[in-house]
């Protein structure tokens, strides 16, 4: 299984054969490079971008980069609250994507199990964000371990129930707030997905070859970008903050910002 920022979990075969190719990859990112930093202040290089003189030979590194990594497992990051009869679920089904059907049935679950009361379930039910463009049939991962450290871009996920479609709409008022927050536990869900997953932005094979690349350097950019998928998803872990590896993992204790 492969973790983006852990190069360990690339085997040998690829990292032997990215040190091989390491002439062309040096060479043909450092000319992106290059030409990102020349039409910052040429604004015509922008709308015509110019080619990058070592294509041909990046693609050919790159075609069969994706050859060796075709069948490879990787592992997404989804960082929430879950119930432990949701993790039970969760981990025996899998991730399910987020819609107004399954929003529902998980609402209705905390209601039967007494964890919401009924003008609660209604305000949620009436007043979220599940059916946003950028949220409706999607489940969204990141790829690099070391972003679980990231206190701004996690907390708000692991300090209340339902994550963004519902904290947008009720962070800012009281009682729908507290009930969300006293509702499960973090966790942080460990998905099996497939290169062919990842194709937001970047391709895996890009991902990887660049955040190898950055390690060379003493200031490497982070690689990580998040992944949406439109499909069940299966679960390799769920790590929940009972479990000593959640502190590892996060170092949440050091956060300004507390999650329980």
């Amino acid at each position: 299984m492969i973790i983006l920022d852990e190069m360990e979990t690339y085997g040998e075969i690829l990292l032997n054969f990215l040190e091989k190719n390491k002439t062309t990859i040096f060479k043909y990112i450092d000319e992106e490079l290059s030409i990102d930093l020349r039409a910052k202040k040429d604004v015509m290089l922008r709308i015509d971008r110019p080619k990058n003189k070592f294509q041909p030979d990046w693609q050919h590194v790159l075609s069969k980069f994706n050859k060796f990594i075709k069948n490879s497992i990787v592992i997404g990051f989804h960082c929430t609250r879950l119930t432990d009869f949701e993790i039970t679920s969760v981990q025996q089904d899998g991730l399910d994507i987020l819609n107004k059907n399954l929003f529902t049935k998980r609402i209705k679950k905390l209601k039967e199990e007494g964890l919401i009361t009924d003008p609660i379930f209604e305000e949620l039910l009436n007043n979220n964000n599940v059916e946003d463009s950028n949220r409706n049939g999607m489940l969204w991962f990141f790829h690099c371990i070391s972003t679980l450290k990231n206190e701004s871009a996690l907390y708000r996920l692991f300090k209340r129930w339902g994550g963004e479609s519902l904290y947008w709409k009720h962070e800012g008022e009281s009682t729908c707030n507290e009930v969300l927050q006293k509702i499960g536990t973090p966790c942080i869900v460990l998905g099996l997905l497939s290169p062919q997953d990842i194709d937001n932005t970047r391709t895996l094979a890009e991902r990887m070859i660049n955040f190898w690349k950055e390690s060379f350097i003493s200031s490497p950019t982070n690689q990580d970008t998040d992944t949406s998928v439109r499909k069940k998803i299966k679960v390799f872990k769920i790590i929940s903050i009972q479990d000593h590896s959640f502190s590892e993992l996060t170092e949440f204790s050091k956060w300004r910002k507390k999650i329980l």
